[in-house]
């Protein structure tokens, strides 16, 4: 596993959304997060924000908000920023209804 592997499945990822294919972009981004986990925090969180950028345009709002709370996470224990940012979005997650239209 290297941050270059990471970097080729996250350029892919970039082509299929590109060319409008999600499902692909949705596949390769969970790949890379897979790849990026032993590597460094950081990389992991951006994995992740990318990948929940792929399911905010596929649509998928409650996995664009998980793979987004997931990102957080990765940066929680090295981070105390992010830590505060984690509890604040974990706080607004529990008091949003899950029906509501998520904003543009």
């Amino acid at each position: 596993m290297s941050f270059d592997e990471v970097a080729a499945l996250v350029t892919e990822a970039d082509r299929a959304l590109a060319n409008g294919d999600d499902q692909l972009a949705i596949e390769s981004l969970r790949e890379a997060g897979r790849r990026a986990q032993p590597l460094e925090a950081r990389l992991l969180a951006a994995v992740l924000l990318r990948l929940g950028q792929a399911h905010a345009r596929s649509g998928d709002h409650a996995h664009t908000l998980a793979a987004r709370e997931d990102a957080l996470t990765a940066l929680e224990a090295s981070d105390p920023e992010a830590a505060r940012l984690v509890s604040l979005f974990r706080e607004q997650r529990k008091g949003a209804d899950p029906m509501a239209t998520p904003p543009p």
